[in-house]
This record gives structure tokens, C-alpha cells and sequence, in this order.
């Protein structure tokens, strides 16, 4: 029983890193949004197909 309530305690720190990392990276694409939108897009090539 604590072998699985300590995957579970692992899973959610894992969990709670990728969303630490995913708020880094919306952070970063919306401090690029305030430059134009031709530097934004040479930055984070594909960022367009990621809108729709």
C-alpha cells in the first residue's frame, strides 16, 4: 500500500512540473506576442497551426 501512494506522490510532482513548464512557455510565447508577429512566428516556428 505506501509502494502505490508514493507512485501516486511521484505521478503528481511530475504532473505539477509539466504544468510549471507549460506556464513558462505560454509566459514566453506571450511576452513574443507583443513584438511583431513575423519575429514571433521565426522564434516558435509553427506557432500559427497552434491557434487554430
Amino acid at each position: 500500500m505506501q509502494i502505490s501512494s508514493y507512485q501516486t506522490f511521484v505521478n503528481e510532482k511530475e504532473k505539477l512540473e509539466l504544468e510549471k513548464r507549460s506556464a513558462s512557455i505560454a509566459l514566453f510565447v506571450g511576452n513574443k506576442d507583443l513584438e511583431d508577429a513575423s519575429s514571433r512566428l521565426r522564434i516558435l516556428p509553427g506557432l500559427d497551426t497552434l491557434d487554430k
